[in-house]
């Protein structure tokens, strides 16, 4: 936990996220704390109490504020200009109360402090700034929590708790009464209430207590639930991107200084109706962003691998919304062990390096999406296979180690079409792991110097020339390493000395040039999988001991629970896959929801079967926001203005009472970098990246990536409330608004003398449109607005013309013909 301290000490403060990105901090005095610089300033906002006030982010980003220490008194903040405006004036006194955003924008406060015991007057704030009376709470409370639920029952607000209060009441708006619901099985005074990803209500401790219970609307039940370390109570929750909720702090007791997490997902495993053609282990598995295809970025590209015939050069399209399998271009030379990589390119090409069939391969080839062909791209120095192949902060690719005329650890790298020798290693080595570290430099970690016989040696590599890094606690091949959002790497499992699996794992800190051992995985394994997904959980599937062929899978939470005994974080294990299988790949895809597909591999055959796994939050289609004018898979720039729907979630008030407010519901955006290497992911590893908000509503965001430097395809995630958005609907092949920034042109030219029509489908972005002629003069340019369809450009002279339409996504380049 680091951040720059508060100039003052402030007691039963409100913290509250704006729409511009700041946090307004209010006791008697109010701060603003800037995420972007770290720092607090001085509001200019002059408040006329102290303490125990609620505030509502109201729709148009200003936020209410109502005195909840014995007065009546209102005010609007107003983020703009960081000043106050005054308001209508609560009807009586409302201490202790809590606000709930109701589904029209309109505020409900509900209870006061008395001394004979809470108040049952409830009131609403209308959207013209004026208060009226509410229907009654059956009984008078304070000190209490409250929530509003989702659609289906977006009618219905939850009120929990109290001083000495267990029975709990439901609110109906549009009856505008409160009726009796299922009674808490304990006391809770001063809670903390989250809404779930699943709809559920959880509430948690209060009265110093250190138990938790789940509401369901659909049954309106009480049932307990995990119980907490620590009793708690005036302290705060917060549902994370995770789908987790973390709560922290108490007002005394053990629990003041700790936080705790609880987790409700439940991983699943899905096997599709779908199978692939072929049986095949050491396969590519490439998720394709949208290009000039028919099949939209809907596509995972299984290129080569090897089964009993030996190796293939037959390569496979699995359309994961379509659930359809077809065999696309076909390799070259047919190859195994090999890599592929996404280049940072607009045409969103795959380049596979090298492999073996039978003998190391040299020789690289381009998959064109467009096309759907293989195009020879030049040999490199040396033949290898097992190697790692790691795209480059400038786009490049390099190329490190393998196996050849024995063991190498010569490099090369990939530009522009040609292939350029680099450095070599200090360590010739095989079938270790390559990662792309934030600052841009390569690290090469363990991996086999000849048969057999694993390293611990880790080497960087800075654009230039290689230095030594820190070696790992254990000699290791066949591992995983994935770049966390921290900057470190975590190494996980591996086949250790005598050929031994390791349940061993272990993070590189970059900055300390140090490893740090982490908890071990449940079930020793190498040969599988590590995935990290769109919440920066990571998740390991399969693999083999030599003898077994695994289907469990462990899930990495880097702000998971330690072990006391340990101090590490703890492996959890989830859902197992249907099967068991090592030598298999895996891919993280943005669609209805974020699932990871895994396929390939071998358990004593070669299983065709595709297997999917989602993460278990439970939530509902319905509850996801959707983002209209970026693709799924797409690239990052500066300044990222991103729209939607759906980016504010049902509640406002999540963990909040009467001393404190956590509005959690705006769009989280995260970034997960498309990952290169072998059949392993093992040549680049995986960026996640959540840039903060400048600004932000229902239906928009901005956010400004640090990481922009770094070229290559990012998939694209808004997350509200735990809940990540969906990218497509229930048609096949086609994304949720069409050919987002991809145009997919038709020209027509001569629609009447001397015209040209260009149709550019469902373009959500300004489109630029250069026409040139032979001698490479513009002779036309226009810029559309968002939404053009069609544009008909006139007054062409007979002769040939080529075209560029662009905008911050892609570009097409063509040649047409006036007669």
């Amino acid at each position: 936990w680091i951040t720059t301290p508060l100039p003052i000490s402030i007691d039963h403060t409100m913290a509250m996220l704006l729409y511009n990105g700041k946090v307004l901090c209010v006791d008697n005095s109010a701060y603003l704390y800037d995420p972007g610089m770290n720092s607090w300033a001085a509001s200019g906002a002059l408040f006329s109490w102290s303490q125990r006030f609620s505030a509502t982010l109201l729709r148009d980003g200003k936020v209410l504020c109502i005195d909840n220490a014995g007065g009546t008194n209102c005010k609007i903040y107003n983020f703009a200009n960081d000043q106050i405006i005054v308001t209508d004036n609560t009807n009586i006194t409302h201490n202790k109360a809590i606000e709930i955003m109701l589904p029209n924008g309109e505020v409900l406060i509900t209870g006061n402090f008395t001394l004979s015991g809470g108040s049952r007057t409830c009131e609403i704030y209308s959207l013209a700034g004026q208060w009226r009376n509410a229907g009654n709470l059956q009984i008078g409370r304070d000190s209490h929590v409250g929530i509003l639920f989702r659609p289906p029952w977006e009618d219905k607000v939850l009120i929990a708790g109290g001083l000495t209060e267990r029975v709990c009441e439901l609110y109906s708006i549009s009856a505008d009464a409160w009726v009796f619901t299922d009674t808490l099985v304990c006391s809770r005074e001063v809670a903390a209430m989250s809404l779930l990803p699943s709809g559920k209500a959880l509430i948690i401790g209060g009265s110093n207590n250190e138990s938790c219970e789940l509401f369901d609307p659909a049954t309106s039940n009480w049932a307990l639930t995990d119980t907490m370390e620590y009793g708690r109570y005036h302290h705060a929750s917060v549902v994370l991107q995770t789908g987790k909720v973390l709560t922290g702090g108490s007002q005394n007791g053990s629990g003041q200084m700790t936080c705790e997490i609880y987790d409700p997902s439940n991983g699943v495993w899905e096997t599709e109706p779908a199978n692939l053609i072929t049986g095949r282990r050491y396969a590519t598995l490439t998720a394709l962003p949208i290009m000039h295809t028919e099949n939209c970025s809907t596509n995972i590209l299984i290129s080569g691998g090897e089964n009993i015939g030996g190796a293939l050069n037959s390569c496979e399209l699995y359309n994961y919304r379509a659930n359809s399998v077809s065999l696309t271009g076909t390799l070259g030379i047919a190859r195994s062990r090999h890599t592929a990589t996404l280049l940072a390119s607009a045409d969103g090409e795959v380049l596979v390096t090298g492999g073996t069939n039978g003998s190391a391969i040299n020789s690289s080839e381009l998959f064109d999406i467009a096309s759907q062909t293989w195009i020879p791209k030049g040999d490199m120095a040396n033949a290898r296979f097992d190697h790692s192949a790691t795209l480059l902060a400038n786009g490049g690719i390099l190329v490190t180690g393998g196996e050849g005329v024995g063991y190498l650890n010569g490099c090369e790298i990939y530009n522009n079409g040609s292939w350029t020798s680099t450095g070599a290693m200090a360590t010739v080595r095989a079938r270790h792991s390559a990662v792309l570290l934030l600052d841009g430099r390569v690290m090469v970690i363990g991996g086999e110097t000849s048969a057999g016989v694993p390293t611990a040696a880790c080497e960087i590599w800075n654009g230039t020339s290689w230095s030594g890094a820190a070696s790992l606690s254990s000699a290791r091949s066949l591992h995983t390493a994935t770049l966390l959002q921290s900057g470190k790497v975590l190494v996980v499992g591996g086949k250790g000395t005598a050929s031994s699996p390791l349940n061993t794992c272990e993070t590189y800190d970059p900055a300390a040039n140090n490893w740090a051992t982490e908890g071990n995985l449940t079930t020793a394994r190498y040969a599988h999988n590590t995935i990290l997904l769109y919440s920066g959980l990571v998740l390991v599937t399969g693999g083999t001991d030599g003898s077994n062929y695994f289907n469990s899978c462990e899930i990495w939470d880097p702000a998971a629970e330690l072990d006391i005994g340990t101090g590490r974080h703890r492996w959890k294990v989830t859902a197992s896959m249907g099967n068991g299988r090592g030598y298999q790949g895996s891919v993280l895809i943005p669609s209805i929801k974020p699932y990871v597909y895994m396929m390939t591999g071998y358990n004593g055959s070669y299983p065709t079967a595709i297997q999917k796994y989602d993460v278990g939050l439970d939530y509902r289609e319905e509850w996801q926001s959707v983002i209209t004018n970026r693709p799924s898979i797409g690239f990052i720039f500066p300044t990222m203005n991103i729209t939607g729907e759906l980016f504010r979630d049902a509640t406002e008030a999540d963990g909040g009472n009467y001393c404190h407010i956590s509005s959690n519901d705006h769009p989280i955006i995260s970034l997960v970098r498309v990952g290169s290497g072998n059949w392993q992911s093992n040549g680049g590893g995986e960026i996640m990246h959540t840039p903060h908000s400048t600004s932000w509503s229902e239906t928009h965001t901005n956010v400004t990536p640090t990481i922009s430097n770094i070229q290559g395809y990012y998939k694209l995630w808004s997350i509200v409330n735990g809940i990540p958005c969906k990218w497509y609907k229930e048609c096949v092949d086609v994304e949720e608004n069409g050919k987002q920034g991809y145009f997919m042109p038709s020209v027509f030219p001569n629609p009447s003398m001397g015209s040209v029509m260009f149709k550019l489908g469902n373009v959500k972005v300004n489109t630029n449109i250069t026409i040139y002629d032979c001698a490479g003069r513009i002779v036309r340019s226009i810029t559309t607005i968002p939404g053009t369809n069609e544009v008909k450009l006139s007054g062409l002279k007979t002769g040939i013309y080529f075209y560029r339409i662009e905008n911050n996504i892609s570009t097409e380049k063509g040649k047409f013909v006036v007669l």
